[in-house]
């Protein structure tokens, strides 16, 4: 017999749907010392069913099969020495039911096997489940389809909770000194972070369970892989996102008035955000625009590098902290740049963030509702996930329209969604009808806005508002970007 040295996933799912056969392929990757839990609908989380051994599970697995239980792994996933899987279980008489699994791994083996079936009721078994409908009527569920919805219920929840660890990994510093100090035990990461050591312990054993750190059974410590250190813990890095839990943490502080906004139409004004909000997406963004800003985006517009080299002028609305046009004058010292926003807030940081870069003299913030009009003539101008947020954006496209030098280039950027609302499905889709409703959004509204949303200036959206606006020519650059679709406008 062949020893694994690492779990076979695709040989397992080959063996789950022989056990119809016999269970003894199964049994092969199941170590000799397993712990197998199991939690029904007879055997709750308080008194779960427990088998300890090979043989013991080998017993239960014969069960499986005598009883003509036909069994299919429908998903799964191994990272190191942890893994998740989806099991589909049909009965003889009609029933199915799904199982949900985390188990570790030893030596290629299952060394422990913790298993859900989610949606059973101790009522009746999973088949008999009706619905009284309002009309009194009984129409009949579909077992599988209540059972696959609860478990992406539990997924969707178990994700909040690891959104929940990351914040505070994020805010205490967490990932940054294991990224920087190496594997730790709680006590060692609670010295290095001055943090609790029950609290660092818990936090450690969550990120864990959640796939974001990795624990070493001989030594007794957990580590943050590299390249989950590039995603968590390196500030300003290509694939750093880690500024999206601050600006997260920061826009649910508004939850209560955004609960109120739901019932009267109304919005949130900026300044009823924290300051984390905006440190948050400064940070989240500052990556595009230190590696992909000057080396992507401005050179594929055509002439904009070569206009900049020479010294041309530039604006920047609703610049916000600033990233954009720092990086910009840093690069190009013969131009000028000067960045617009409506709020007070944003250009406070901006125009800190310029003294600290030494970049006073030829970048400047003002307070402005472009909207109104511009008060200078530029070569180029640029607008950054913008429009979608704007009070008026059809006033605010009339506006740089007429501010742009007739061989001027207008750089939109905006967020890749589809024309279609009801195409934007999946996690990233999720994402950005959340980042709307908790923000852009409602702080349009709250100033009586057109209120488009995230995912309001889709491809023919931006093309109808450009062309209202005037523009003769608006065409989207072709370069990949998971996040945002750019485009290159011209008078």
């Amino acid at each position: 017999m062949t020893v694994q040295t690492a779990f076979d996933l695709d040989a397992f799912k080959r063996a789950v749907a022989e056990s119809a056969q016999g269970s003894e392929a199964q049994l092969e990757f199941v170590s000799d010392d397993v712990e197998w839990i199991e939690i029904d609908q007879r055997t709750p989380p308080s008194s779960p069913a427990l088998l300890r051994g090979r043989d013991t599970v080998a017993e239960m697995l014969r069960g499986v099969t005598e009883r003509g239980i036909k069994t299919t792994v429908v998903d799964g996933l191994i990272a190191g020495d942890r893994g998740a899987i989806a099991i589909r279980c049909e009965y003889p008489q009609g029933g199915v039911v799904r199982e949900n699994a985390l188990i570790e791994i030893r030596d290629g083996k299952i060394a422990r096997w913790e298993g859900v079936q989610p949606g059973t009721s101790n009522a009746a078994p999973i088949r008999d489940i009706r619905l009284e409908t309002t009309t009194t009527t009984e129409a009949a569920i579909d077992p599988e389809r209540v059972q696959n919805f609860a478990g992406k219920v539990l997924n969707d929840l178990a994700g909040t909770m690891a959104t929940v660890l990351a914040i505070l990994g994020d805010r205490l510093g967490l990932f940054g000194v294991l990224a920087e100090g190496g594997p730790a035990a709680s006590a060692e990461l609670a010295e290095r972070a001055g943090v609790s050591e029950r609290y660092a312990r818990e936090w450690l054993h969550g990120m864990h369970a959640a796939g974001y750190l990795q624990y070493d059974h001989e030594q007794a410590s957990f580590s943050l892989p590299r390249a989950h250190a590039e995603v968590l813990a390196a500030e300003g890095g290509p694939f750093f996102v880690a500024g999206g839990y601050q600006a997260l943490s920061g826009e649910l502080r508004v939850l209560d008035r955004l609960s109120e906004a739901f019932r009267s139409g109304g919005g949130v004004p900026q300044a009823a955000y924290p300051d984390d909000t905006f440190e948050g997406m400064s940070r989240f963004s500052r990556p595009w625009y230190e590696h992909q800003l000057v080396h992507e985006w401005i050179r594929a517009l055509d002439g904009a590098h070569e206009k900049l080299e020479a010294g041309a002028r530039y604006a920047d609305i609703g610049c916000g902290a600033g990233n954009a046009l720092i990086k910009l004058a840093q690069t190009y010292p013969r131009s000028s740049f000067v960045g617009y926003d409506a709020f007070q807030g944003a250009i406070e940081q901006a125009r800190r963030a310029a003294e600290q870069a030494g970049l006073a003299d030829r970048v400047r913030f003002e307070l402005l509702d472009a909207a109104d009009g511009l008060p200078e003539q530029y070569d180029l101008i640029s607008t950054f996930d913008v429009i979608h947020d704007t009070i008026d954006p059809a006033g605010l496209l009339r506006a740089i329209r007429r501010a742009l030098k007739p061989d001027g280039t207008y750089l939109m950027l905006e967020m890749r969604c589809a024309d279609t609302p009801t195409d934007n499905v999946g996690p990233f889709g999720t994402m950005l009808y959340g980042i709307s409703i908790l923000y852009c959004m409602p702080t349009s509204l709250a100033h009586d806005g057109a209120g488009l949303g995230t995912c309001g200036c889709p491809p023919d959206k931006v093309r109808q508002l450009c062309t209202e606006a005037g523009f003769s020519s608006v065409r989207q650059l072709p370069l990949e970007n998971p996040f945002n679709i750019l485009y290159e406008i011209t008078p």
